[in-house]
């Protein structure tokens, strides 16, 4: 896809002879057709990461966590042996 248009590329013909899957052949053979536009070696969601560290449910998930941490430290000073 191209700015939301179908793109469909002649790959040529796909030949499987070391017992590789037909998804891990096209995907091969789309990287080398695309490697000029370093297809796939851009970093990944870099947006939508920067936008999450703010985000309500990372503030919920890090209280979440402290929460976990002292109950488990309180576990600890109970010396239940």
């Amino acid at each position: 896809m191209v700015n939301g248009q179908t793109k469909v590329r002649d790959l040529g013909v796909i030949q499987s002879s070391t017992g590789r899957s037909l998804r891990e052949l096209v995907d091969f053979a789309v990287r080398k057709s695309r490697k000029k536009e370093h297809y796939r070696f851009k970093p990944a969601m870099t947006n939508a990461m920067a936008a999450s560290a703010g985000s309500p449910l990372a503030k919920t998930n890090a209280a979440r966590a402290k929460t976990l941490r002292n109950y488990v430290e309180k576990l600890r000073q109970r010396d239940v042996a």
